[in-house]
């Protein structure tokens, strides 16, 4: 374990080893098969990558740990139906964004103009 951690190179989160001793695939995101949305995993991935840094210096502090997981659990889940496709997705927004941002936002994600925004708290 503390081989892996010493030879991973920055940014990587996790590393796949084939076979015993063989070289490590590494990966700067979550797999494809991690059920989170897409805005928390983004969100997620660079926490991570802050927290498994090999270098030393580039390691997260404890304040700024706490700081960017308050700002995650702040977070406003957005529910929304794409009534073309009919695919509900679910976003996460600051609760501090204008409805206009939200909009904004949502266009980017999707390319599409066809969907219903549910708002929950």
């Amino acid at each position: 374990m503390k081989k892996i951690l010493d030879t991973k190179p920055t940014g990587c989160i996790s590393g796949i080893e084939n076979t015993p001793g063989g070289d490590i695939q590494w990966s700067k995101t979550l797999p494809e098969s991690c059920r989170l949305s897409r805005d928390l995993k983004q969100r997620l991935e660079i926490l991570l990558q802050r927290l498994l840094e090999s270098n030393r210096n580039k390691l997260m502090t404890f304040r700024e740990f706490f700081n960017e997981t308050d700002q995650i659990f702040h977070l406003m889940p957005i529910y929304y139906l794409n009534l073309k496709d009919f695919i509900l997705t679910c976003s996460y927004f600051e609760p501090t964004q204008s409805i206009t941002k939200l909009y904004d936002l949502l266009q980017q994600q999707e390319n599409n103009e066809e969907y219903y925004c549910l708002f929950q708290k």
